[in-house]
């Protein structure tokens, strides 16, 4: 595991805790203390869920618990400033009709976990994304079904509320990654329906509901590890996939944006 600092250019190493290495159906959201991880041993469903924590600071790793959450395919997580907000998008099904997205939250200072209602559709496969915009937590992206979800839906962790706030029409099918800026939620890369990757970049405003096209990557991307650091999108990583070849890159990029 890896830290940069861009204002040194700098990297760190950090010793990963035992599981996390095998733990690929796994997602991560930093509190403001700790880096906080949620999720299974790639494929091995019926084994219960991997949470842990790491104080960069110290370099620590603490072991939290597994919580109520079903195990699944692409789970997602953000920080509300109060508690780590868990989606188990692709929850594993015993039925024939695919289960209802659970989502609950875990409070790290008490360890504790609480069930919150489940978001209003089914995603039941890749990954979807989430964010946490100051008041509400945006959700969007995802499989549903064969397609993207494309709805954007927002939920206030107070009210235990969630609506719909718009569509994220993008290019990409799965693979994107999206960051909030403090005012729109950023799309970056992805992948195709024909699985080559995309160097599209798109942005959804939540207040008007509306989205628009930016300068796009210097080439395809997706997968990628991407942060907001208050001025400018940082990039990093990832594959480029064309025509059935997997590329993984070890590049990154600096995007700036206009108000």
């Amino acid at each position: 595991m890896f830290s940069y600092d861009p204002a040194s250019d700098r990297w760190d190493v950090f010793p990963a805790p035992t599981g996390v290495a095998d733990t690929l159906d796994v997602t991560m959201t930093w509190t403001g203390q700790e880096l906080v991880f949620w999720g299974h041993p790639y494929r091995r469903y019926e084994e219960l869920a991997l949470s842990v924590a790491l104080d960069p600071a110290t370099g620590d790793w603490r072991t939290l618990p597994a919580g109520p959450l079903p195990s699944g395919m692409g789970p997602a997580a953000t920080w509300d400033g109060d508690e780590v907000v868990v989606v188990a998008a692709g929850a594993v099904s015993t039925g024939t009709a695919p289960p209802p997205t659970p989502v609950a939250g875990l409070d790290p200072a008490t360890n504790a976990w609480r069930q919150l209602p489940p978001a209003p559709t089914e995603l039941q496969g890749m990954t979807p994304t989430m964010a946490w915009t100051g008041t509400d937590l945006l959700l969007t992206g995802g499989i549903n079904g064969d397609r993207r979800n494309e709805v954007v839906l927002s939920f206030d962790p107070d009210g235990e509320r969630w609506s719909e706030v718009g569509r994220m029409d993008g290019h990409s099918l799965y693979g994107s990654e999206m960051v909030w800026t403090g005012g729109r939620l950023v799309e970056i890369g992805g992948q195709l329906l024909s699985g080559d990757s995309t160097a599209d970049v798109t942005a959804f405003d939540p207040a008007a509901g509306s989205r628009r096209e930016l300068p796009s990557l210097l080439g395809p991307r997706s997968n990628a590890g991407t942060i907001w650091t208050g001025s400018e999108l940082l990039v990093w990583g990832g594959q480029a996939d064309a025509e059935g070849i997997d590329t993984a890159l070890a590049t990154g990029e600096r995007l700036t944006l206009r108000a």
